[in-house]
């Protein structure tokens, strides 16, 4: 049974019974899950849940990780697989609610270690409640693969949650757009850089998880929903490889899909030698960074989201000359032990910048506030 979205999605959307495509896939998932006998083509693959936890944006989430034997897409040129995700509300009872992504596979060799996986993850913030998850992911040949389980989400500390009980959203951001025209008189404007480095410690860290993903989405969904300001230019960059992954001048709500694929494709695994040894220090690259941002048209107030990092490899000399014509910058230092501290805080701190350390989701929203009460 064929189970696809018309057009390809950067990532996941809510889908809707009103368009064609998103009806026919829709009921193509329900067919498959109300079907008493297992498909007759079954595509390999381990699906793990994520169980409910409290986001930066003071929503519950909750999401799944899949991993697909790479032999299964062995000696074929690139192909797709769709993803289809279905929430049935339980306790309160309501409406189910589909999300759905496609998720484009590269041409595999049709030798491959046999201990090499295609990996995937999607999510939906959740209120408190019970609820039934089903996940199917199916290829252009009509292979499934299934997975369902049992969700209870409870309420976030202090009973925080900005959706309802039973309530179900996409996990892209609940941020609707700026209020105000970004050209008018006395607009308040803003340039966020995003380190694209793991929030979450792990042992091993070859590239940024979907919690990572999801916590740096959410704390910039946060500050855009909260902060007032008429308009956004946002930039995520790979300090390892001093590298700026996405750059978009006029941020708008329809730049999280492709932020978030960005942010899924660093590779945190390999840095080049000749980077390490002759390219720009951490400082030189960060600098570069900032000089550029000066340059631009109304740059606005600079804020920077950076995890915790290790100290730097290779600092660099000093130049406080990169922040002339900059107002005073703002660090938002996430999960710091104890405090900020690595290439980028220490950067930040060089041109004075306000440190706001984020211990717990429930410690955004009030910096947040404390930037808008109080701008630099």
């Amino acid at each position: 049974m064929a189970l696809a979205l018309a057009a390809p999605l950067a990532g996941q959307v809510r889908l809707d019974h009103r368009d064609a495509a998103h009806r026919q896939a829709i009921n193509a998932l329900n067919r498959i899950l109300t079907a008493n006998e297992k498909p007759p083509s079954v595509l390999a693959c381990r699906i793990d849940p994520i169980a409910p936890s409290l986001g930066f944006d003071l929503r519950l989430w909750a999401g799944y990780l899949a991993a697909i034997p790479a032999r299964e897409f062995s000696g074929q040129g690139a192909s797709a697989v769709t993803a289809m995700l279905r929430i049935d509300p339980i306790e309160p009872p309501g409406q189910s609610v589909y999300l759905g992504r496609k998720l484009n596979i590269p041409a595999i060799p049709a030798t491959v270690p046999r201990r090499t996986y295609i990996s995937a993850a999607g999510g939906f913030s959740l209120g408190a409640g019970r609820y039934r998850a089903s996940v199917v992911l199916a290829d252009a040949n009509g292979r499934v693969c299934l997975k369902q389980w049992n969700i209870k989400a409870k309420p976030g500390r202090g009973g925080v949650s900005l959706l309802a009980p039973g309530a179900v959203a996409s996990s892209s951001g609940t941020w609707t757009g700026f209020r105000s025209p970004t050209g008018k008189a006395g607009a308040r404007r803003a340039t966020i850089l995003i380190d694209a480095y793991p929030v979450y410690r792990r042992r091993h860290v070859a590239n940024l998880s979907w919690r990572d993903r999801m916590t740096l989405l959410n704390v910039l969904n946060s500050v855009l929903s909260q902060s007032g300001f008429d308009g956004a230019r946002v930039i995520a960059f790979d300090l390892g490889r001093r590298q700026v992954v996405f750059d978009e001048p006029a941020f708008q709500p329809a730049s999280f899909d492709p932020l978030a694929d960005a942010l899924a494709k660093v590779n945190l695994a390999t840095i080049d030698y000749s980077t390490l040894s002759h390219g720009p220090s951490e400082r030189q690259f960060l600098a570069s960074l900032v000089r550029g941002v000066a340059a631009a048209e109304s740059p606005g107030q600079v804020i920077f989201l950076s995890p915790q990092r290790p100290s730097p490899l290779r600092a660099g000399p000093r130049d406080d000359s990169v922040w002339e014509g900059i107002p005073r910058p703002v660090l938002f230092s996430l999960l710091p032990r104890p405090v900020a501290e690595g290439p980028v805080a220490d950067f930040a701190r060089s041109g004075r910048a306000r440190v706001f350390n984020i211990y717990l989701p429930s410690d955004l929203a009030p910096a947040v506030r404390r930037l808008t009460a109080d701008p630099p």
